[in-house]
């Protein structure tokens, strides 16, 4: 071998040994989800150059291989520090603090391997890119402790994970506070803006960036367990397949008693699903107080302006976004299945197919104070209130106009449960007469109720939904004032449309409301009220006295006199405004 060879031997042997140096894995890495360290999920880490983790010296973060050295699982203990951010960071691709191990499911709250100390973002950033969709509770935290707290955080950037994604943690058990995500989420089941999981309390927290996902989706939070949701918002777009909420997938769980709460949140994007959709919650099975949406939402089966499903509380809250769907949709609950709604409201333009209202779809719980006062176009069972009542409705009214096919109602559209204290004053239009829904047994169209739902007949759908149908049916101290009802030949009054009410009492129907049978306006002799109620002057029905004393309402604490309007409204909400609708606009103008 001459010394030409030799040189040449040489130099391709130290040219190999540089190249496998540096593919090793270097000092410091650590392994993330029990991935070799030599793969993408090995980290760089350096300790922090100032603080002990103690609490009045907490460790100061300044750099990406700080990050990483809280993760070190060989090092435990500093999940349970302090810490403080001192400037914005990029945290290294796919980094998350305190991982749950895969395919072992979350770690009880109080453990050891997850983040139980307490971090200071001090308003900075931490920008994040996470792709790991294979893996489940995946955040720039794995899962945040019973002890854990996490505040004055921004995280921006894009997390991509399976079940229990969220822009700044997996899973919450402990507390987020005054924190913020811009981050695109992307996951499978419970994917949240801000958390994906919550059994803690998240308080004074804002997510921004868009949600999507399977089942389970939420602007914020995915699913809030059994945990608290406070003065926060969300206003990214939000989709999924199944219970899917501008702020939270879902608050509570099904048939499970848990003490979940929204309380003084709202969320303004948009909202795409296709079973149990709303502007705030897909479903509620806690508590939601003091709470708003105002995006529009959209989904195919049980879709509401606040909550897609409702088995919970609902008090003090609002929607003012558009609903619309198929089956089951409602201005601010799609289906309640006895649930309790409380002095709330509905604004926006309602629409779908079946069960149709301007407040809630279809219900077999209590409302208890309500109004709303959006169009609403639906064809079977369509209400202004309620499209199918098979609970009770006390104090409550509504004010928009209102299209539909087969029971069609100025207030509600099958009526098959209580009303008590409530009136209407849309116009109603029933355009059933010249199709194959005429002489159906449901039909109808009233200035309150449109028809009786048949209960011998027994809908399948709602069987099937575990529905069960009272053998009793009221209408009592309620009113019509209706600018017009337009209906079928024979299914057509001023205050119940069609079907038999087993309690009826003390009701009115002014005698202006204008009637038309079959597109003609009604001139024949005969009471339009279907022996259901007096008739009543329109200036009589304007002034207190004949509301506060023919009426009996209460006027000392549920009621209050609209000076503007000359009506009654409800003490506890305020007064909205009731747009015209453009629908009616060209027929009111032609037929008065």
């Amino acid at each position: 071998m001459t010394q030409v060879d030799r040189f040449f031997v040489l130099l391709f042997m130290l040219l190999l040994t540089v190249s496998l140096t540096s593919c090793a894995p270097e000092e410091g890495y650590i392994p993330v989800h029990g991935v070799s360290p030599s793969t993408t999920f090995g980290f760089q880490t350096a300790p922090p150059n100032s603080g002990s983790g103690a609490q009045g010296d907490p460790w100061q973060i300044s750099t990406p291989e700080h990050l990483a050295w809280m993760a070190d699982p060989d090092y435990l203990e500093r999940l349970a520090g302090y810490y403080l951010l001192v400037n914005d960071i990029t945290a290294p691709d796919n980094l998350v603090i305190a991982p749950v191990p895969e395919g072992s499911g979350p770690m009880y709250a109080d453990s050891p391997d997850i983040f139980q100390g307490r971090f200071n973002g001090n308003g900075y950033t931490i920008t994040v890119n996470i792709y790991l969709p294979g893996h489940d509770y995946v955040g720039l935290f794995g899962q945040i402790g019973e002890n854990g707290l996490v505040q004055s955080l921004t995280v921006s950037g894009r997390v991509e994970g399976s079940r229990a994604t969220g822009g700044l943690a997996g899973i919450n058990d402990g507390k987020v506070t005054d924190s913020t995500a811009y981050v695109e989420v992307t996951g499978e089941f419970e994917a949240g803006g801000l958390v994906g999981q919550n059994f803690g309390t998240v308080q004074d927290s804002y997510a921004a960036g868009n949600v999507s996902g399977e089942s389970v989706v939420g602007g914020l939070v995915g699913r809030s367990w059994d945990g608290r949701v406070l003065n926060s918002q969300a206003s990214g777009n939000v989709s999924g397949d199944s219970s899917t909420g501008g702020l939270i997938g879902m608050n509570g769980v099904f048939e499970i008693a848990v003490d979940s709460e929204i309380i003084n949140s709202h969320a303004t994007g948009n909202v795409r699903g296709d079973e149990y959709a709303g502007g705030l919650v897909g479903g509620n099975m806690g508590t939601i107080q003091g709470s708003y949406a105002i995006g529009n939402v959209s989904g195919d089966f049980s879709t509401g302006g606040l909550a897609g499903s409702n088995f919970g509380t609902i008090q003090g809250s609002h929607a003012t976004g558009d609903a619309t769907g198929r089956d089951v949709v409602g201005g601010l609950v799609g289906m309640d299945m006895g649930g309790t709604v409380r002095n709330s409201y509905a604004s926006g333009a309602v629409s779908g197919d079946r069960m149709v209202g301007g407040l809630i779809g279809i219900t077999a719980g209590e409302l208890q104070g309500g109004f709303a006062t959006g169009y609403v176009s639906g064809q079977f069972g369509t209400g202004g209130l309620i499209g199918h009542n098979l609970g009770r409705v006390l104090n409550a009214y509504a004010t928009g106009n209102v299209s539909g096919q087969v029971g069609t109602g100025g207030l509600i559209g099958h009526n098959l449960g209580t009303v008590l204290n409530t009136y209407a004053t849309g116009h109603v239009r029933n355009d059933a007469e010249h199709t194959e829904r005429f002489a159906h047994a449901d039909n109808g169209a009233g200035g309150l109720i449109g028809a009786t739902l048949d209960a011998d007949s027994g809908d399948a759908e709602l069987l099937a939904m575990g529905i069960t149908f009272s053998d009793s049916t009221a209408l009592l101290s309620s009113v019509a004032m209706n600018t017009a009802v337009e209906g079928p030949t024979g299914f057509t009054f001023r205050i119940w449309g069609n079907g038999i009410i087993d309690n009826v009492s003390g009701n009115y129907a002014s005698s202006a409301i204008h009637i038309y049978i079959g597109g003609q306006p009604f001139t024949g002799a005969g009471n339009r009220n279907n022996r259901l109620g007096q008739t009543v002057a329109p200036e009589k029905l304007a002034t207190e006295v004949f509301w506060r004393e023919t009426m009996g309402w209460d006027f000392d604490d549920i009621w209050i006199w609209d000076s503007i309007r000359n009506l009654p409204t409800l003490r506890d909400l305020p007064r909205v405004e009731v747009p015209m609708s453009a629908n009616y606009d060209d027929y009111d103008d032609e037929r008065g």
